[in-house]
């Protein structure tokens, strides 16, 4: 229902009136390369772009909840993630190192921890961007329960649990599904 309405949202935004091609320009009464002078918007029309603008910028703080959300899902998928993610950074800092370049301070592994990075992550990113997103969008407010109980239960955490138990997690999950790409033993 949410993907829909997003879709129907969106596609309201992309049947607004847009820039028109080259072809379209004269016959508005402009030339192929400049459009014509638009008619002052009438009241209605101006709250319908406002209404409009307001459509795509909730759009985009939604699409960047999706982009940072790894942290708001079950501790045990969010756990999976912090592995991963982390991974990526510290793999993105070596290179940088081996390139003779300034190492990205949270892509470091001499100087951050997995957890650490994660806990800095909900405390100063996610926490303060989804509590003040909730006073848009006040159905978004049950996230908050499960991002404040993912960071209670870093506080356990040090990056050798983590490692741990995302290591056995992923072997518990080639047990069931087989290896990556699909081969299996004979």
């Amino acid at each position: 229902a949410a993907a829909a309405s997003a879709v129907e949202a969106l596609s309201r935004v992309t049947s607004a009136p847009a820039a028109q091609g080259p072809e379209n320009l004269k016959a508005a009464g402009g030339s192929s390369t400049t459009p014509a002078a638009a008619p002052a918007p009438a009241a209605e029309e101006e709250e319908y772009v406002e209404e409009e603008d307001t459509r795509v910028q909730d759009m985009q703080l939604l699409l960047k909840c999706a982009d940072i959300s790894n942290v708001l899902k079950p501790f045990h998928v969010a756990r999976h993630w912090a592995g991963r993610v982390t991974d990526e950074f510290f793999a993105q800092g070596d290179l940088e190192l081996q390139g003779g370049l300034e190492v990205t301070p949270m892509c470091d592994r001499r100087t951050q921890s997995r957890v650490g990075l994660q806990k800095g992550f909900i405390d100063f990113v996610v926490g303060p961007y989804f509590r003040g997103l909730t006073g848009l969008f006040p159905r978004l407010r049950p996230m908050l329960a499960q991002l404040e109980f993912n960071r209670a239960t870093w506080n356990d955490y040090d990056d050798a649990r983590l490692l741990e138990e995302v290591r056995a997690q992923e072997e518990a999950r080639t047990l069931k599904c087989g290896p990556p790409g699909g081969a299996r033993g004979p």
